[in-house]
């Protein structure tokens, strides 16, 4: 698709015809930067008012720089007007460690779902990425995610996993529950819609 205004040398640039270039490059879709935490050795990062009517799906990336303790793991509860839901959880998890690949159910119960789990052989966990459709809207909400991380004992660890919160609340936040400090960067990103 071609831009609304093209220019050639010598032309004499327009604000309107310019602001009409921008206007349909951001309709074009793509991922929207809407907030982020940077939790510095912190086991409770919650991020409010990140789901709104703007978008109907969302993407988390995390960076984490550092985690206190082995063998951890971090959970994601949904949240509206501060307040976490704990309850209604259900969820899959994928875990491939070299060439053993393991699935489980509710990985950490029904009051969270799972988010990534922690190593402080190597405490970057790359890559990791989460998708949420519909939480600002009342029906169950879908999550989706998927990191890897290296350490000196299993070498690549890849998880997948998949889950939903069937309560059907229009949800605005989400808080990230971790078994041990933490620290790193949370950014939050909205889907274009179109």
């Amino acid at each position: 698709m071609a831009l609304p205004v093209t220019f050639v040398a010598g032309d004499v640039l327009e604000a309107a015809q310019l602001n009409s270039n921008f206007t349909y490059v951001e309709g074009l879709g793509g991922l929207t930067y809407i907030t982020q935490a940077t939790p510095s050795a912190q086991t409770t990062i919650s991020i409010n008012n990140c789901f709104t009517s703007a978008y109907e799906n969302y993407r988390i990336v995390m960076n984490v720089s550092a985690f206190a303790v082995a063998d951890g793991s971090v959970g994601l509860r949904l949240r509206v007007g501060g307040v976490d839901a704990t309850t209604n959880y259900v969820s899959q998890r994928l875990l491939g460690t070299g060439a053993t690949v393991a699935a489980a159910s509710n990985v950490l119960g029904t009051d969270e779902m799972y988010f990534l789990s922690t190593s402080t052989l190597n405490p970057r966990t790359n890559a990791v990425c989460y998708d949420i459709s519909s939480p600002n809207i009342a029906t169950t909400t879908a999550m989706n995610g998927s990191f890897g991380l290296a350490d000196a004992i299993n070498g690549v660890i890849l998880i997948n996993s998949y889950g939903a919160h069937t309560t059907e609340t229009a949800y605005d936040g989400f808080t990230l529950i971790a078994s041990n400090n933490m620290t790193g960067t949370i950014r939050v990103y909205g889907y274009q819609n179109s």
